[in-house]
């Protein structure tokens, strides 16, 4: 093969290539800058075959330029014209080189305008939502590469798992309102509330609380010495309902741990992906990596958003509602109860699947951002 040079003016700026070599990373180009080639095929006066040069599938005419090297001896090399090439490029486009039976291949990252950019963007929303086959066939993973490292999980799924979830939790929330796992504990209660309730009142609490009867109207409800007392501002043993149950705290304790997992993630993606800036290169301009990362990282922050308003919802409801207490994050075990109840054991499920994942990683090579993260 002929000694093949091959330089890339970019507005004038000269890269110098060898095809053959060891492929470089991609040259940083804007889509409005015009690319001239020019390409030197050595000191012989035979030439096999006129080199073709295209970007992508667009051809670029070259013409004959040979000129003489410093040594006197005469050069055959060929030229294009300066050409705006890249205006119908956006991410990764190459350079192709044909020479005899070979192809070489120079990399470009083709640089748009925020304009381009806000244009994509929107065509690429408008086909997540009426045409998602598209997004999957054509951009189902963006080119941006994190990661997971072993023990940790794919936010995607991370987050998708707190999704359902919490989507279950809010569809059973009125059969949970009348099937919420309960038990009768004795408990102090007023007097009256215990009368109300059909408890017998039990003489040992008047006992340890005679400073606490007053006189009565009539009603009988002490008799000392002849005298009439009411029992209502003293305390009484009287069996209640209590929610506070450990099916009950694991149910909460997942939820305490989905708002902690997810707040992390957002966190995470709010550093690294959502108000991502451009340092590197002009402000007016954004590569395709870039574009996708941030669509799909604002999108996957907003999803982050809605989760824990949710979770923050319901929390509130086995609080307040519900009156269950938070002891910690407690991993879900099968009683007796959840054995006999398709709703916790459903729930109790996909709680031991939540718990399995681990935390979200976005470190290392594996993890990808996916375009289906509009949704």
């Amino acid at each position: 093969m002929l000694s093949v040079k091959v330089q890339i003016f970019i507005d004038g700026r000269v890269t110098h290539w060898s095809p053959g070599s060891e492929t470089p990373p991609p040259l940083i180009v804007k889509e409005n800058q015009q690319l001239k080639v020019k390409i030197c095929l050595g000191r012989t006066n035979e030439l096999l075959r006129v080199p073709r040069v295209a970007v992508e599938d667009h051809s670029i005419q070259l013409h004959r330029e040979d000129f003489t090297d410093e040594e006197g001896c005469g050069v055959v090399a060929f030229s294009s014209a300066p050409e705006k090439v890249f205006r119908e490029s956006f991410g990764l486009a190459f350079l192709h080189l044909f020479m005899a039976d070979e192809k070489f291949s120079l990399p470009f990252e083709v640089l748009a305008t925020k304009v381009t950019a806000i244009q994509t963007e929107r065509m690429i929303r408008y086909l997540a939502e009426k045409r998602e086959n598209i997004i999957r066939v054509c951009l189902s993973r963006t080119m941006r590469l994190t990661g997971i490292k072993e023990g940790w999980s794919d936010p995607e799924m991370v987050l998708s798992t707190a999704e359902k979830i919490i989507n279950t939790l809010l569809d059973c929330r009125g059969e949970l309102r009348q099937q919420i796992r309960s038990k009768l504990v004795p408990a102090k209660v007023p007097a009256w509330k215990a009368e109300q309730s059909g408890s017998l009142i039990d003489p040992v609490d008047v006992i340890f609380n005679l400073d606490s009867l007053r006189p009565g109207d009539g009603r009988q409800d002490v008799i000392l010495r002849g005298r009439t007392y009411s029992t209502s501002a003293i305390d009484v043993t009287a069996l209640v309902r209590n929610t506070n149950v450990e099916e009950n705290t694991i149910l909460i304790g997942g939820l305490y741990s989905i708002r902690r997992v997810i707040t992390s993630l957002m966190d995470e993606i709010g550093a690294e992906f959502k108000d991502r800036q451009i340092s590197a290169y002009d402000k007016e301009y954004i590569t395709l990596g870039e574009m996708l990362t941030k669509l799909t990282g604002g999108a996957m922050y907003e999803r982050c958003e809605r989760v824990i308003f949710s979770t923050e919802n319901l929390i509130r409801m086995f609080e307040n509602d519900f009156g269950i207490k938070f002891a910690g994050e407690v991993h879900p075990k099968i009683t007796p109860y959840v054995r006999s109840s398709r709703l916790y054991r459903n729930i109790f499920e996909q709680y031991a699947h939540w718990y399995g994942l681990g935390s979200p990683s976005f470190d290392g090579d594996l993890f990808l951002i996916k375009v289906r993260s509009l949704s």
